[in-house]
C-alpha cells in the first residue's frame, strides 16, 4: 500500500533531476539567485533529506523540511498539493494529487 510518505519521499527524489508524472519543482526567486552550481548542492540536500521527526513532520508525511547549506542562509522546501496541472484548487486527497515541491529562502516563507 502506497502512504503520502512514501509517495512524498519518492517525489521528492526524483523530481528535481527529472521530469516527473506527478508533480513539478519551482524555486523562488531568492534561492535562483544563488546560482545553478548552489541550487544543484540544495537539490541533492533536498533529496536526501531524512531529518524527519515529530515537531518537523507531526502529520508524518515528509512535506516539509529544512537544510542548511555550509555557507547559505537556511532553505525551506515544502509540497503543496493540487487538484491538478493547472494549481488552481488545492487538493482533498494528498495520496492522488499535483505535487508541487517549493524551494525557497527561510526569509521567504
Amino acid at each position: 500500500m502506497c502512504t503520502i510518505q512514501a509517495k512524498n519521499d519518492a517525489f521528492r527524489k526524483a523530481v528535481m533531476f527529472a521530469p516527473h508524472p506527478d508533480g513539478k519543482a519551482v524555486m523562488t526567486p531568492g534561492v535562483a539567485r544563488l546560482g545553478s552550481a548552489v541550487c544543484a548542492r540544495i537539490y541533492k540536500q533536498i533529496a536526501e533529506f531524512d531529518d524527519f521527526t515529530e515537531d518537523n513532520d507531526p502529520y508524518e508525511d515528509h512535506d516539509f523540511g529544512s537544510i542548511q547549506p555550509q555557507g547559505l542562509p537556511k532553505i525551506f522546501w515544502k509540497i503543496d498539493y493540487y487538484e491538478d496541472a493547472d494549481m488552481e484548487y488545492g487538493a482533498e486527497d494528498k495520496l492522488n494529487a499535483y505535487r508541487v515541491l517549493v524551494i525557497m529562502l527561510s526569509e521567504e516563507y
